[in-house]
């Protein structure tokens, strides 16, 4: 695995071929790296992720066909607490052995911390997301977001997508408040990685158009 090391954020696109090998749309998605979240802030990141990659139309391969590829690839098993995001290299044999069009990786970070406003304490925090989607036969990049960086405040809607319509609804939406962090982790996840994977889901489903 390679560690993760800090960067502009950087976006590449790159047309899709297809494969004849692989379903159209397959995509091999390798267990996502978090840290320092909450358990309820990770459910959320897994659900808006999962959420944009069906709307983008693709197929995710079942959890344990890719933890038995890993095995299968590596000699090991999927470690329980990673240290870094495997290479691009362990990535595509992944996605080769599941016979996946696309392959993804993914790390979520969280930073909390307090900040005063007139009333006091309040919690604000700050999400983190890498993620790198590579074509499975030709080896190329399909998307690339190093260090991008959305916290629980910013009005940005990232999920305005094709046809109108709006994902962040279908997500939990705080204010800015003191006591558990979990709301504010969850809202800055569901940013994150809507801005992180939008791109993309809209130049994939406008190309299917």
């Amino acid at each position: 695995m390679k560690p993760i090391c800090a960067a502009a954020v950087l976006f590449t696109f790159f047309n899709i071929p297809a494969m004849a090998q692989a379903p159209t749309g397959s995509i091999a998605v390798i267990p996502v790296l978090f840290q320092k979240g909450s358990a309820k802030a990770e459910r959320t990141g897994r659900d808006v992720m999962n959420a944009l990659l069906d709307t983008a139309k693709t197929t995710r391969i079942p959890q344990d066909q890719i933890l038995k590829a890993w095995q299968d690839t590596t000699g090991a098993p999927w470690p329980e607490k990673p240290k870094g995001l495997p290479t691009r290299e362990e990535m595509l044999a992944v996605g080769r052995a599941v016979n996946s069009e696309l392959v993804l990786e993914t790390s979520v970070k969280w930073r909390d911390r307090t900040v005063w406003v007139s009333f006091g304490p309040k919690i604000k925090s700050e999400c983190t997301v890498n993620c790198l989607i590579l074509n499975v036969k030709t080896g190329e990049t399909v998307l690339e977001v190093k260090d991008l960086k959305m916290d629980d405040t910013a009005r940005e809607d990232v999920f305005r997508a094709v046809g109108g319509a709006v994902l962040s609804g279908a997500f939990v939406v705080p204010v800015l408040s003191g006591g558990d962090a979990s709301p504010h982790e969850q809202r800055a996840v569901q940013l994150a990685m809507g801005k992180a994977l939008m791109p993309w889901v809209k130049a994939r489903t406008a190309a299917a158009q």
